[in-house]
């Protein structure tokens, strides 16, 4: 899942699937070191498992009390003012400021 890929890459991120509203993904991973070979990988997931770890989440409550859910993943809402901020800052990383190139078929 998306969810455990970022946790695992100690990545979170921000989503929005319409103007003002999306889902924040919290990845930060409850490894000491996320950049790792296959064989450190399986053997901080065992330590997981084995709950030699914390709960992976924002809060330390046991699965149980979660009841099936997770604190991963939050659903979030933006003002205006950050929708125009998140706009600026995306045309920024685009190409030509965020305007579609036009090549000369000539």
């Amino acid at each position: 899942q998306f969810v455990d890929l970022c946790q695992l890459s100690n990545i979170s991120t921000w989503i929005l699937d319409r103007d003002f509203h999306g889902f924040y993904i919290h990845g930060r991973s409850v490894h000491p070191h996320t950049d790792v070979n296959m064989f450190q990988m399986q053997t901080n997931l065992k330590d997981e498992s084995d709950a030699k770890r914390p709960n992976r989440g924002l809060t330390q409550k046991p699965m149980a009390d979660l009841q099936g859910y997770t604190d991963l993943v939050f659903e979030v809402y933006i003002t205006d003012a950050i929708k125009k901020e998140y706009s600026s800052q995306f045309k920024k990383m685009l190409p030509h400021g965020g305007v579609a190139s036009k090549q000369n078929d000539h």
